[in-house]
């Protein structure tokens, strides 16, 4: 064999060995990415979404609160996942056998309301009426109160309900663009939130979206870490100024 057909079949071995690694490489990534979201090639997980603040029709839907769909919708196709639509009114019967995510808060979204209820105890949302301006959402005994034109909130959280069960995730945003904010963080940061969270247990933080008049809901950070307060019962809820309501 000639020197040169030496040298072309180690390129060609060094170059699979290349394709080879990348494509183990990345299907350990995008495994660990389906680990962390609970997913399973070949299965489906359920999109519910909140009905536009405000409207008459129940099936109404905010622009912003579809774009987070979309980018929840992308993610899951990539990994082999099929999603399913619901509106936040529609019967869904059982939880756990199908990874959920859930978009918008407890006052637009009944599911919402109902996984606060039961699986996130130390978080409240103030509703219109007791916080016109804010709809401070609330992590323990700590507030988080929306300024106009500068910062909305949003509150992303993995529950698991019993062992073995698919995770719920909820996006709470205090607003639409707050939900699509939180949505395309989930989505682009996936790889940090894997190696910082890893695939089991819960978890919740707290997201802040700047500046939407300029960069709309593209401009988002992470505030804090509340998960140990999330998951944590309190005696009383605050009102619109902080003070302590019972009931």
């Amino acid at each position: 064999m000639s020197d040169l057909a030496i040298n072309l079949l180690a390129s060609a071995v060094a170059g699979l060995a290349v394709w080879l690694s990348q494509r183990i490489f990345n299907y350990r990534k995008q495994a660990r990415v389906r680990a962390f979201f609970g997913l399973a090639p070949g299965s489906s997980a359920l999109l519910v979404v909140s009905k536009q603040a405000g409207a008459e029709s129940p099936t109404a839907i905010e622009k912003a609160d579809v774009s987070a769909m979309v980018e929840l919708a992308v993610l899951l196709k990539s990994c082999d996942v099929t999603p399913r639509f619901f509106m936040h009114h529609e019967r869904l019967s059982g939880m756990g056998e199908e990874v959920e995510f859930c978009i918008g808060g407890p006052m637009s979204n009944l599911r919402t309301a109902a996984h606060l209820k039961w699986h996130l105890p130390g978080v409240w949302q103030g509703t219109f009426e007791q916080d016109p301006e804010g709809l401070t959402l609330y992590v323990g005994d700590k507030p988080y109160a929306r300024v106009r034109s500068e910062v909305d909130y949003a509150l992303v959280a993995r529950v698991y309900v019993d062992d073995g069960s698919r995770p719920i995730f909820v996006v709470l945003g205090q607003t639409a663009l707050a939900n699509e904010g939180a949505a395309r963080y989930l989505v682009k940061e996936r790889h940090a939130l894997v190696r910082k969270y890893g695939s089991a247990g819960n978890f919740c933080f707290v997201l802040g979206i700047y500046g939407r008049q300029v960069y709309g809901s593209h401009f988002v950070r992470l505030v804090d870490d509340v998960t140990e307060a999330a998951f944590t019962a309190r005696t009383a809820k605050p009102g619109p100024t902080g003070q302590a309501v019972t009931g």
